[in-house]
């Protein structure tokens, strides 16, 4: 029997990221609906893989680790919770390859980042760290960066 549950879970991470990537490049937010329907996709792949004789036990792994890793950038101040929740629902639908994914979009957005500031496109906002202290910081739509990370790793996949 042929399985086209890769090809499923990487056309589908990839239309989550497009969808994330336009929301934020729209208002700067990735919403929670968006991230719940990736999250019932990865669980509907995990489901069909558990029934067929699989284990789950890669994407489960993935997804949470990349939250728990994410989850200390963003109280830092360094990524938003909507782009933590978008990779981590990218692992739980790829897996391992996340790591791949979440590496390659922080270089593509440090390179977008330096970019706007050199051009002076970049502009700065008032945000609060670690909800206690405001501070100006440049400000990125980050989904972009995942969505070309996704892309880049999906074809070196296939």
């Amino acid at each position: 029997m042929v399985s086209y549950l890769p090809e499923i879970r990487a056309g589908m991470a990839l239309l989550l990221a497009f969808c994330a990537m336009v929301q934020d490049l729209r208002n700067f937010k990735i919403g929670n609906r968006q991230i719940l329907v990736g999250l019932l996709g990865a669980a509907g792949c995990m489901a069909y893989e558990w029934m067929m004789g699989g284990v789950c036990a890669e994407q489960l792994t993935a997804g949470f680790s990349i939250l728990g890793v994410l989850y200390m950038v963003y109280l830092i101040g360094g990524i938003g919770a909507g782009d933590v929740k978008l990779l981590a629902v990218t692992g739980f639908i790829w897996g391992r390859p996340v790591w791949k994914i979440t590496v390659l979009a922080f270089l593509i957005a440090s390179g977008m980042g330096l970019a706007g500031i050199l051009s002076g496109k970049l502009k700065k906002r008032e945000m609060n760290v670690m909800n206690c202290t405001s501070v100006r910081l440049h400000v990125m739509h980050f989904g972009a960066a995942v969505f070309v990370a996704e892309l880049v790793t999906g074809w070196l996949m296939f």
